[in-house]
């Protein structure tokens, strides 16, 4: 198993859910859009490439509503 280089980890104590939260989201936002859809697209693969019935990429829906 390959271990991973944590040297540039830091540990952040935050005194709410609220604060960690706010935190999350403005370092979410600091990150570049094609960034960001790179990331998303990592934590679908490891949620769903388990999965061999799952299709693979973003699902497209579309819904007529009349």
């Amino acid at each position: 198993m390959k271990t991973k280089d944590r040297s540039d980890w830091t540990i952040q104590t935050f005194y709410s859910f609220e604060e960690a939260e706010t935190h999350n989201r403005e370092e979410w936002m600091k990150r570049s859009k094609p960034d960001r859809m790179r990331l998303l697209e990592m934590l679908r693969k490891q949620i769903y490439t388990n999965d061999p019935g799952h299709p693979q990429g973003l699902q497209r829906v579309l819904t007529i509503v009349d």
